[in-house]
């Protein structure tokens, strides 16, 4: 059935609605928003635990924290098992037309 069917009864089952949803990302634009007016101004976003690297030379989180404990050593906080798991997320997700939201700190 169309969406415009669906919408015609009077009784919506949500179930049946197609969803068409925007993926949000939280992301901190450098330390203290430093790299803000840069995002902004290009309109691009970037992330930055490990500057030299192409992170799509990451195959998966594992390979991702390899690298984050050989720059930043083991235990560093902010570069752990979660920093990988968001570099892999971002590379294998990331699209045109997703929502960024930047804020200046972890928080």
């Amino acid at each position: 059935m169309s969406l415009a069917g669906l919408l015609s009864h009077s009784i919506l089952n949500v179930n049946e609605v197609p969803m068409i949803m925007a993926r949000a990302w939280k992301i901190a634009p450098g330390d203290n928003a430093n790299n803000w007016d840069v995002f902004r101004v290009n309109r691009c976003i970037a992330i930055g635990w490990l500057p030299e690297s192409d992170y799509r030379d990451f195959p998966d989180a594992a390979e991702a924290l390899a690298a984050l404990k050989e720059v930043h050593g083991p235990n560093a906080k902010g570069h752990g098992k979660g920093a990988a798991e968001m570099i892999s997320a971002f590379v294998s997700s990331i699209d045109v037309g997703h929502i960024f939201v930047a804020n200046n700190a972890y928080n």
